[in-house]
């Protein structure tokens, strides 16, 4: 191989082999027909992603950054430092572990509920029948959408997760959901800052108060908390199942011992991420493994690259529950930009497999008929096919994974 771009579908569908071909013959690769730089080793990856002064936000943190045609509200996500501090500081302790435990009892009881409309089912699919109802209602909660109004912005949120498999990025229904969300929004900041009772608006009432956080900023808030971490728990709760589903020995070790299911979740993180890579822009010119990156350039941090370095990870393409250090993956980032929202995902992530293993431990997949998602840094499933067979007398219990 000579030449990676995520753009190429063939690549797209399995970067594994072009990964481990960037790591060996060129750590710092350079696509010169779309004008980007790429970084693979798992060293140089995290160095970068704590680097911010160097690698920045300046030109947006997706490939496609510089042809949004529209606006958007100042997100963590787009901001460095100082702004970022100052926006991450108001809201850190609201997705504390402490505070994100008191989602767990909702969120096992909107997985139990879903679990008990799938018994007799027989054939279903993981995303659609599953985890995207599930995460749904967690976002719901999150974001304290109304009774009245849950059943619209829900479909509006699933809508959101659509992706033509025939092309990169979004589709025109996906996009069109995020507007309606966007818009919806936008009235629901004014609803949630006004009343006294809401856990989530006294956070940004609080910001807002004392003019450490504009009307823009706070809006942004609620369509990070909306668009960021949703679909990434779909696609890796379907992950999940899907490498428990390849190996069959690792998944009945989970069942029999549920205290593995956050060593296993740690370890799907590495070996499956749904993040390929993350875009930042050099501030200065960076000499690195004999290349020299120029200042203004745009650069891939290639995390799921990362997550397979020999150098990190002994033997990466094995799949091992118990390996030691797949905590140290950087599916969730790292440094200063680290995701807020980690510990809801684990904690969600850990819910969702110790409920669904215990009462379905036997499911089988037909991946023959699975579809993938093709976006530009998105790697999962949109279709998931599984059968399910029913644990008689399974017991339900509690995970806290953070």
């Amino acid at each position: 191989m000579t030449r990676y771009s995520p753009l190429d579908a063939n690549i797209a569908r399995d970067p594994y082999p072009a990964y481990a071909w960037l790591r060996a013959n060129a750590p710092v690769y350079y696509n010169e027909a779309e004008k980007w730089w790429a970084l693979s080793r798992y060293e140089d990856v995290s160095s970068a992603l704590k680097d911010h002064e160097t690698y920045d936000l300046s030109r947006g943190a997706a490939l496609d950054s510089d042809k949004v045609d529209h606006e958007l509200p100042p997100m963590l996500v787009m901001l460095d430092p100082p702004h970022h501090t100052r926006l991450r500081k108001l809201v850190t302790k609201h997705f504390s572990p402490k505070e994100v435990s008191q989602f767990a009892a909702v969120i096992r009881s909107n997985a139990q509920e879903m679990i008990d409309r799938l018994v007799g089912a027989g054939d279903i699919d993981i995303v659609r029948d599953f985890a995207a109802p599930v995460c749904e209602r967690t976002t719901l909660e999150l974001l304290e959408i109304p009774a009245e109004d849950r059943s619209y912005f829900g479909s509006r949120l699933v809508t959101s997760f659509t992706r033509d498999p025939k092309k990169p990025g979004g589709s025109t229904e996906a996009d069109a959901a995020v507007g309606d969300m966007a818009a919806y929004l936008q009235q629901h900041l004014a609803v949630v800052t006004e009343t006294e009772t809401s856990r989530l608006g006294k956070v940004l009432r609080a910001g807002l108060e004392s003019g450490e956080m504009q009307g823009d900023e706070a809006f942004g808030m609620l369509l990070l908390l909306t668009l960021a971490g949703p679909e990434d728990s779909v696609r890796t709760f379907a992950n999940c199942v899907a490498c428990l589903g390849r190996h069959v020995d690792q998944r009945r070790r989970v069942v029999a011992d549920p205290t593995l299911v956050t060593p296993a979740i740690n370890e799907i993180l590495r070996f499956a991420p749904t993040t390929q890579f993350l875009r930042r822009t050099t501030s200065r010119e960076v000499s690195l493994h004999g290349q020299t990156i120029p200042q203004g350039a745009c650069v891939l941090l290639l995390v799921a690259s990362a997550n397979h370095d020999e150098r990190m990870f002994e033997d990466p393409t094995r799949f091992d529950i118990t390996r030691q250090n797949a905590k140290l993956n950087l599916a969730f980032s790292t440094g200063t930009h680290a995701c807020l929202g980690i510990h809801i995902a684990k904690l969600q992530l850990a819910i969702l497999l110790e409920e669904f293993l215990a009462a379905f431990p036997n499911y089988e997949l037909d991946f023959d008929r699975a579809t993938h998602v093709y976006a530009l840094n998105t790697a999962g499933f949109q279709e998931l096919p599984a059968r399910l067979v029913r644990q008689e007398n399974f017991s339900r219990g509690a995970v806290h994974a953070n």
